[in-house]
């Protein structure tokens, strides 16, 4: 099936529904929960309230375990939402949404939240100074009191306002490595990133320097050396097996009920039946049969066969092609040449492989 953005995806076979490791469940769950914050922002902006974005994060060195990271960062935050300085300061919103993330770069694992504040009423800068005051003070002494070293009261607990999806995007362009070219600009301004992407995306995010997201690792391993794989697969590994039944979106309770209430749109579904589910409107470019697909699945070519269609969209005879194709030198054949943009699928003699 193919949607309008021109993604290809395989109707009827079962999603397993993991936003940590699977690129086409990440990809299609993630859509929709941003959705979610998206219309959840919209409608709780419109009557003159605000959001803000609360980015929590703690030092770390290589070669610390995801394991050991992860688990302290989860007790600084609890402790950070049960001091008493934190929730007079959030008496004046109605509720927030935390989102983890996960990056890995030349300081070893980099597990951090981005917490998204609906706060009552528009936020005066005499408000975020001292909000950004005792949520700093709160985390350094959450991550202390987790074993984590002392957090930077600016660069370890950042609180951005925003009110108009502009300014969130503002917010977004100023966390790059490198200042973004007039087209990279224009193309996300068109994409309208703002901090319920921030939230959702996370998956699809540039590194800074030399930060990896764990599908940027999954690339490595495909791309890379030997010793890069290597390298990637155990690192790939560790994230999955740390990260493994771990919500990635938590909402605050009673939060969806008084958005919904403001008109909101929000989806309920669980994440394994969001990535069976269509989120667009698609349409059919090729068919296959159950053994086809696992003849496909079983050479490995299941994936550039749909990156080809959605490529040349067109040639939609690509698949009833590969019927024909049955041998192992025909498929080893056909996983060197799809990758070439100009590559045209005229069956392969016996001599040509």
């Amino acid at each position: 099936m193919q949607g309008a953005s021109g993604e290809i995806r395989a109707d009827g076979c079962h999603a397993c529904g993991s936003v940590w490791t699977c690129p086409r469940c990440a990809a299609r769950i993630t859509e929709v929960r941003g959705l979610d914050l998206q219309s959840g922002t919209a409608a709780w902006i419109a009557p003159g309230n605000s959001v803000a974005m609360l980015t929590l994060t703690a030092p770390h060195r290589e070669g610390e375990a995801l394991a050991d990271l992860w688990s302290k960062l989860k007790r600084a935050m609890d402790s950070f939402r049960g001091r008493n300085s934190v929730k007079t300061v959030l008496k004046a919103t109605l509720g927030m949404v935390r989102a983890a993330e996960v990056l890995h770069g030349a300081n070893g694992w980099h597990p951090h939240f981005h917490v998204l504040i609906f706060w009552r009423g528009a936020i005066t800068q005499e408000q975020q100074d001292h909000a950004q005051q005792v949520f700093a003070r709160a985390w350094i002494k959450s991550a202390e009191s987790a074993g984590l070293p002392a957090p930077h009261p600016v660069i370890g607990c950042s609180l951005v306002v925003g009110t108009t999806c502009q300014e969130r995007l503002g917010a977004y362009l100023a966390k790059w490595a490198k200042l973004p070219t007039e087209e990279e600009r224009k193309a996300l301004a068109a994409r309208q990133w703002g901090a319920e992407r921030e939230l959702t995306k996370w998956h699809t995010k540039r590194g800074k320097g030399e930060s990896l997201t764990p599908f940027q690792l999954l690339d490595v391993y495909a791309t890379g050396d030997r010793f890069a794989k290597a390298r990637a697969k155990s690192l790939f590994i560790e994230f999955s097996t740390v990260m493994r039944g771990q919500r990635q979106l938590v909402w605050s309770r009673g939060l969806k009920a008084a958005l919904i209430k403001l008109g909101a749109v929000l989806d309920d579904r669980d994440d394994e039946i969001v990535a069976d589910g269509a989120i667009e409107i698609e349409s059919q470019v090729a068919e296959v049969s159950a053994e086809e697909w696992r003849w496909l699945v079983g050479f490995k070519l299941a994936p550039l066969v749909m990156d080809t269609l959605a490529r040349l969209p067109h040639q939609s005879t690509l698949v009833p092609f590969l019927r024909d194709v049955r041998d192992r030198r025909r498929a080893l054949y056909l996983q060197r040449h799809m990758r070439d943009p100009e590559w045209s699928f005229d069956l392969p003699t016996a001599e040509a492989v």
